[in-house]
């Protein structure tokens, strides 16, 4: 039997191949702007965000519509949903949380607990949390319930708001 030498064999073109192949395939740079941040910086943008829900929901419980739908982006690219009823923009955000908030009621509890937040960028972060609100009319029954917010936030000019999400409650 004869043995042929490996040059013979045309592996060093395919070795060459495989070393051009792997070059020409080297990942990007990150742009400026992306989720590689600093702990101190991710740490910022958890702080912050989580300030907005708060905020958000302080304004649930002072049955304040106009500062509720303050967290809500107001750009033509606004998607929320809330329990499978899609709103298409700010205005059909702002008319469901007047109605919701225009009831008779002698209180209203809303908390947003076990937030996790993912900074995106230094502008970006993903929010999926646990919600509960209590809710007693000044005729009626107690109203209370609990479900899941997930969103995509944004800053924009130095506050965080809502560009996409959606509730889901019980």
């Amino acid at each position: 039997m004869k043995r042929r030498s490996l040059i013979a064999t045309g592996a060093p073109v395919l070795l060459l191949q495989i070393l051009l192949l792997s070059s020409s395939c080297q990942r990007p740079e990150p742009p400026a702007e992306s989720w590689h941040l600093s702990g101190a910086d991710s740490l910022a943008v958890v702080n912050e965000v989580s300030a907005a829900i708060d905020a958000w929901t302080d304004a649930y419980n002072r049955l304040d519509a106009g500062k509720a739908i303050d967290f809500f982006d107001p750009s033509p690219g606004l998607l929320w949903a809330y329990n499978a009823v899609q709103f298409e923009h700010r205005d059909a955000v702002h008319a469901h949380i007047t109605t919701f908030l225009s009831t008779p009621w002698d209180s209203v509890e809303v908390r947003v607990d076990k937030k996790h937040i993912i900074p995106l960028s230094h502008v970006s972060a993903e929010l999926y949390g646990h919600y509960y609100f209590r809710a007693q009319p000044k005729a009626g029954p107690l109203v209370q319930g609990d479900g899941y917010i997930t969103a995509l936030l944004v800053k924009k000019e130095s506050i965080w708001r809502v560009l996409q999400g959606q509730e889901s409650g019980k």
